[in-house]
């Protein structure tokens, strides 16, 4: 190893505020046994129609998905004239159904059409045609309901993003809980929703701004019942648990509800998750001034678990620690170990970028975010991500080697995309000897379009003739890299002399030739019989990073936590 390379080693030895890894990893296979136990299967029987609905809702609550039923026919449908009762002559009553298909609640498109697409209203649908479904019929000696058919997959996200519904349906639905008292929204008028108590022969009276304040209009002409003492009492501990727990509010709302099945119903769920969201909004840290006193605080006492720290059950750790490169740079490096787990072996690719557009100001040292993600078996698995000070060598050789200490010792992955930057790839051949380093076809052609901009290419009259070359050339990584340097030569021979494009086109044929073939390689630069080409999927990843915090009314760093929780 060369002086500089032990010095930069010496520079990338973390100081680290970390908490132990290893603490209920050996119950997460048992319990990942126990969830897919719970999970329906074909050929699985029910002896009755309650046994049904029990175990649908375990499976929902498991795969964190809704089903309702949609077709069904029955025992009662073959009384009737023309049809045969004899066939569930010797049916058991207490199945109730002859055969019924159980559906996603976002299945099944809307059935009307019209050819004329601007006299359809504009309108939201929950329905996206999803597929899953479970198609359940008698078995043939009538005692029970069995599983004939069933469609697993999903063509949306699952799990909190399952319903997300339209405004006017939230509306509808919400139920509102304001001191003691239980309030039922009717139609919005002139912006503030109108909140009417749901005692009978109660006329008590509230509105709702915009900013969900409850202002009492009419008082109540009794006291508070034992019914809104309850939902109260279940509020007040579900907001407990929004302070100090890690996980999403949404969670907290189906965990609760399953204990208070007669207390909370799916009518509350718009106003209880917005109001927990809201409540853990306001509870929020002030953001520290920098990455190292974030680090502190999110392993203090007061935070720890409320920001995933040391969590012993699923979905485990989301902050694992904090690194310290060279001079002032530093990390605060966060990871699912859920994952990490899983990955902590041979993997088909790795993929590694930074994203530095549009981050909160706060804390100061905080100019990029790193992720890494896994992928196995064509999935996508983001796993892991930083909030770091800089994008240097030294920092990713620093955040490696803490991440093989921590949660990656035995991660081996076939191939690693990367951006172009030379001294990453010294580092990654470093940590991981036996991975083929490939680079993402995206950065070459993000530089190629600034450079356009840069020499004043696309302010030139032949936009047209500009687009198209520029395309074509886009597209050199493709070839072999024995013919990249001639096919460039011979693209620079075929520009017609006439135009005036043409020299300045030369200038970026130039530009490619010294820049990328000639100092970054063309070995390197080719992604020829490559299937993965890029790490763009990463970069849609920072994407929605980016969006959440555009959404958010006062974006910070817990913004992003929250999004990646």
């Amino acid at each position: 190893m060369s002086d500089a390379d032990e010095a930069m080693e010496e520079e990338a030895s973390a100081s680290v505020f970390h908490l132990n890894v290893s603490q209920g990893q050996g119950n997460e296979a048992e319990e990942a046994n126990n969830l897919s136990n719970l999970m329906i299967k074909i050929g699985e029987k029910f002896c009755s129609f309650e046994h049904y609905k029990t175990r649908i809702k375990e499976h929902e609550r498991v795969t964190r998905t809704r089903f309702s039923l949609m077709d069904s026919k029955l025992l009662t449908w073959f009384s009737k004239p023309g049809k045969n009762p004899q066939k569930v002559a010797h049916a058991n009553p207490e199945i109730k159904y002859f055969s019924l298909t159980a559906c996603c609640v976002r299945g099944k498109n809307n059935r009307r059409t019209v050819a004329d697409k601007d006299r359809l209203r504009n309108k939201l649908s929950m329905k996206l045609g999803c597929p899953a479904l479970f198609h359940i019929k008698m078995t043939p000696d009538g005692q029970s309901l069995q599983v004939m058919r069933m469609v697993r997959e999903h063509n949306h996200p699952v799990g909190q993003e399952e319903v997300k519904l339209t405004r006017q349906k939230a509306m509808k639905m919400k139920v509102v809980v304001h001191e003691g008292f239980i309030y039922r929204r009717t139609t919005p008028k002139g912006g503030e929703a109108v909140l009417k108590c749901q005692t009978v022969k109660c006329k008590g009276q509230a509105i709702e701004d915009k900013d969900d304040n409850v202002i009492i209009v009419v008082a109540h002409n009794h006291d508070s019942t034992e019914e809104s003492q309850k939902m109260n009492d279940c509020l007040k501990k579900m907001e407990e648990r929004a302070i100090s727990e890690a996980i999403p509010v949404e969670q907290i709302f189906a965990e609760e509800a399953e204990k208070n099945p007669d207390v909370i119903t799916r009518k509350s769920e718009g106003f209880l998750i917005k109001t927990l969201s809201k409540k853990r909004l306001q509870t929020e840290p002030e953001v520290p001034e920098s990455l190292l006193s974030l680090s502190n605080l999110l392993v203090s006492d007061q935070y720890r678990h409320r920001y995933g720290c040391n969590l012993e059950e699923f979905p485990r750790e989301l902050f694992i620690g904090c690194i310290k490169a060279k001079g002032s740079e530093v990390a605060a490096i966060f990871a699912s170990l859920f994952l990490c787990e899983r990955f902590n072996g041979p993997v088909d690719e790795m993929h590694i970028d930074c994203s530095f557009n549009d981050l909160p100001s706060v804390p100061d040292d905080m100019k990029y975010i790193l992720s890494i993600h896994f992928v196995k078996k064509k999935m996508f698995y983001p796993s892991i991500f930083a909030f770091t000070s800089s994008r240097s060598s030294s920092m990713i050789k620093g955040l490696l080697m803490y991440l093989k200490e921590e949660v990656m010792q035995n991660t081996a992955p076939d191939m690693i995309y990367v951006d172009f930057k030379w001294q990453i790839n010294l580092v990654l051949s470093e940590q991981f000897p036996g991975s083929i380093i490939e680079h993402s076809y995206i950065y070459f052609t993000k530089d190629i379009w600034s450079q356009a901009h840069e020499i004043g290419l696309m302010g030139l009259q032949e936009q047209e003739y500009v687009i198209f070359w520029i395309q074509q050339l886009i597209c050199l990584p493709f070839l072999p890299a024995d013919q990249m340097l001639l096919a460039l030569l011979e693209f620079e021979k075929s520009l017609p002399d006439e135009m005036v494009c043409s020299p300045v086109m030369v200038l970026l044929i130039r530009y490619i030739q010294e820049t990328w073939l000639d100092t970054f390689g063309d070995q390197n630069l080719s992604t020829h019989e490559n299937h993965g080409r890029s790490n763009l999927l990463v970069n849609q990843f920072h994407k929605k990073i980016i969006a959440a915090l555009k959404i958010a009314k006062e974006p910070t760093v817990w913004t992003i936590i929250s999004k990646q929780k």
